[in-house]
């Protein structure tokens, strides 16, 4: 029985330390999102303006990269609708040409934070050997 009580003991605290080790988001910014009636790219692009800080000129290359492959993604669910390979496959071509224009437009610091702000999924289209 005080094998269970510590083993549950030690499991609180591992939690707790978990959760305080996460990074805080910006939760201004995450409200004044939800609040406002935007397009994904418009989300994606305001986000990493917020972020990552960007120039005048930074903003609208990045601007231009979000829209356009936010449009290629919805042709793409659109033409691969019952062949998820295909579209998986889509996705990959997308967003890795997206991720090399924008290694080409960001600083290596605000590469290296966007990084940290993308989803599980698309860490997937980052190479650490990619071109800029």
């Amino acid at each position: 029985m005080k094998h269970i009580k510590l083993f549950f003991a030690l499991s609180i605290v591992t939690f707790n330390s978990y959760g305080q080790s996460l990074e805080f988001t910006d939760r201004v910014l995450d409200k004044m999102v939800l609040e406002l009636n935007l397009t994904g790219s418009e989300m994606v692009t305001k986000e990493m303006h917020q972020e990552l800080q960007l120039t005048p000129e930074q903003y609208e290359t990045v601007e231009l990269v979000n829209n356009k492959r936010f449009q290629q993604i919805l042709k793409a669910e659109e033409k691969y609708a019952g062949e998820p390979a295909l579209l998986e496959k889509s996705y990959k071509e997308i967003n890795t040409n997206s991720v090399k224009v924008l290694s080409s437009v960001l600083t290596e610091e605000q590469l290296k934070q966007f990084i940290k702000l993308a989803g599980p999924n698309e860490k997937k289209y980052f190479s650490i050997n990619q071109d800029n």
